[in-house]
């Protein structure tokens, strides 16, 4: 199922020498993620992962696997050699904790914060929940007939029913919500220098509307600020598409070749299944991984991949956090006597958020941010 990407005449190559789709997006596959080929070659050779490379080249499993068998995406491969001092050393011999490691912050031993954020940060903006039966978006989504709600974001059913997409893209285009205590929070990370990058699984540009910094966001899964022609690939202007959607109407492409309008559907440049995410990705995700010094999960049930491939990637030493409302992933509880790094904090992400700001001292700033943000949103 992996695909070879278009050549410079457009044809798809399907030879060694062919570029190779960067990544896939799927919930019901874990995809191997490639390079073009000879760079790749060059550098899984250069840096030994030679073993991590043909792995990936030979098994792609279900999600339903839990990823059990250890392998990841191209990249660092789970460290098992961590010495019993270096565990202790994480917390200096403490048990993991948010009170631990909001000590560690005020001393100055964490200072480059990667985090990660799903649609459990954007809940309490009444941002409505097209999965779960009982909601209105929900309800209104019924009468097309979707196999499964997921089945939204589909190419294929999109192309042969994009109703339901443009329905679902009406209620949930940025502008009707406003950033919550969380989205604050990361907007006072940056102000505080502890941000390192923000990873987005959210298209509801609320990262943006708190003030997150462009260049410290990657939006794994796409964007409503630009959209393109689903046939001819041309950039469409993006008002335009809004207003369309916004009338119940289809935008269509009016690209003009050889005399011929396109009519391809436009669709806002949304990730979906079977896409390729941002072009920097894997390059800009490794690195940031590789220098941070603790790791925020808020809000994502790490179910889709090759995002919930990252908490495993970062150093077997680096702290990892999660505030969610389970224990998701390969996060380990507090009872967990492997545990010596995560600390999970099962609640919602706002009063998880709250909580942790008590304890390094920052409560005033965040209401500070949160009272400015909601004055800058009306």
């Amino acid at each position: 199922m992996l695909s070879s990407a278009p050549s410079a005449d457009g044809a798809t190559g399907s030879s060694r020498s062919s570029r190779v789709l960067m990544l896939c997006h799927d919930e019901s596959f874990d995809y191997a993620q490639f390079e073009d080929v000879p760079d790749l070659v060059e550098e899984k050779f250069a840096t030994k992962d030679v073993g991590v490379l043909f792995s990936n080249l030979q098994h792609n499993p279900k999600f339903s696997d839990g990823n059990k068998n250890g392998f990841t995406a191209i990249g660092r491969a789970p460290s098992s050699e961590t010495t019993a001092e270096q565990k202790k050393a994480v917390f200096q011999g403490e048990t993991p904790s948010l009170q631990a490691l909001a000590d560690q912050i005020k001393r100055g031993t964490r200072k480059k914060f990667v985090v990660m954020v799903g649609a459990g940060i954007s809940t309490a903006a009444g941002i409505p929940d097209f999965r779960t039966p009982g909601n209105g978006l929900y309800d209104s989504l019924q009468k097309f007939g979707l196999p499964r709600p997921e089945a939204i974001f589909d190419l294929e059913y999109f192309r042969q029913s994009p109703e339901a997409f443009y329905c679902l893209a009406k209620e949930l285009w940025p502008g009707k919500h406003k950033p919550t205590l969380t989205h604050h929070f990361l907007k006072l990370l940056a102000d505080k220098q502890y941000l390192k990058a923000v990873y987005t699984q959210n298209f509801d540009g609320l990262e943006r509307l708190a003030g997150v910094p462009p260049e410290l966001l990657t939006e794994c899964h796409g964007t409503f600020s630009t959209a393109h022609c689903i046939d001819c690939a041309t950039a469409q202007n993006t008002e335009t598409v809004k207003a369309a959607i916004m009338r119940g109407q289809k935008p269509v492409c009016k690209d003009v070749e050889e005399g011929e309008v396109c009519g391809g559907l436009i669709k806002p440049d949304l990730v979906f299944f079977g896409e390729s995410l941002p072009h920097n990705f894997v390059q800009r995700s490794d690195a940031d991984l590789k220098e941070c010094d603790l790791l925020l999960v808020l809000g994502t049930s790490l179910a889709v991949g090759p995002f919930n491939r990252m908490p495993q990637k970062v150093g077997p030493c680096i702290p990892r956090v999660l505030f969610n409302d389970e224990i998701v992933g390969s996060f380990l509880g507090p009872a967990d006597e492997n545990n010596y790094r995560d600390v999970v904090v099962v609640d919602s992400c706002d009063a998880a958020v709250k909580q942790f700001c008590d304890l390094l001292g920052w409560t005033d700033d965040l209401e500070a941010l949160c009272v400015a943000g909601s004055k800058n949103t009306r």
